[in-house]
């Protein structure tokens, strides 16, 4: 049971709602990352983007709606083998597109301000979603995974609680994120770069295929052993699993920072 505890960590520290994080959440991802920006980096970046970075977390989700079509609707995912190698057989997943805004940013010199600014936010808004279990498609499970059955025990009531297949947005909003209800996304990003101080450098270092994967390892883990079995945890347990959730955020934004720095350093 105690593996299945800290399986349950694993992925409830990295489950989420549409895309990605709730709203809340992929904000403070990117104020992290502001808050590690090299000087160069943010003027670079302040000079394109004249809102801070926690106000573009969704940029991706906002142009569809303006531009009414779809296309990038599949950019927040990645689809990978059961052997935790990412399927890259065509353009229409996250690390494909954060390579390519990576490369556009490299001859930023040629292109004009708009596409600049652009591929800083699908940047911003691919690194982050990558983070996130629900993102990772593995191959040989259930493509709606993140909705699985388990139940919570709560210790103060005596009752239990269940949380069926498709249920995970409302259980991730309403457990975690409403915690934060009083937070700005600054106040948030504070406790979670608080909590990580001492792990922050070294999350950032490796490729967005590196981080994929080590997500996707974490998922596989997890589901191998409990997808199709209900599980219950007792509340002190699921109370732990934030901590996890914040490791995660920490991750992303610390990411996101690293890339930009190395992209707009002094060459």
């Amino acid at each position: 049971m105690k593996r299945i505890y800290i399986l349950l960590v694993i992925l409830l520290g990295s489950a989420s709602s549409a895309f990605a994080w709730s709203d809340r959440a992929a904000a403070a991802i990117a104020e992290i990352a502001s808050k590690h920006l090299s000087e160069e980096a943010r003027n670079n970046i302040t000079a394109v983007i004249s809102t801070p970075l926690l106000e573009n977390a969704n940029f991706l989700v906002k142009e569809r709606k303006e531009k009414r079509e779809m296309m990038s609707s599949e950019w927040h995912y990645v689809e990978v083998y059961n052997t935790l190698y990412p399927m890259l057989d065509n353009d229409a997943n996250a690390i494909t597109q954060i390579e390519n805004a990576v490369t556009a940013l490299r001859n930023r010199a040629s292109l004009p301000e708009a596409e600049v600014r652009r591929n800083i936010l699908i940047l911003v808004n691919l690194v982050s979603d990558i983070h996130c279990i629900s993102n990772i498609r593995i191959e040989g499970f259930d493509r709606t995974y993140s909705g699985f059955n388990f139940s919570i025990w709560n210790n103060r009531t005596g009752k239990r609680s269940r949380y069926s297949k498709g249920n995970w947005k409302k259980l991730w909003e309403n457990s975690y994120s409403s915690r934060r209800s009083v937070f700005s996304p600054q106040d948030y990003a504070g406790e979670v770069m608080h909590c990580f101080r001492e792990d922050l450098a070294g999350f950032a270092n490796g490729t967005p295929t590196d981080w994929t994967m080590e997500v996707a390892g974490e998922a596989k883990s997890l589901l191998s052993e409990i997808f199709a079995e209900g599980v219950v945890i007792r509340m002190e347990e699921f109370n732990r699993l934030e901590m996890f959730h914040e490791r995660n955020m920490a991750r992303a934004g610390s990411r996101i920072a690293m890339l930009l720095n190395d992209i707009f350093a002094t060459k």
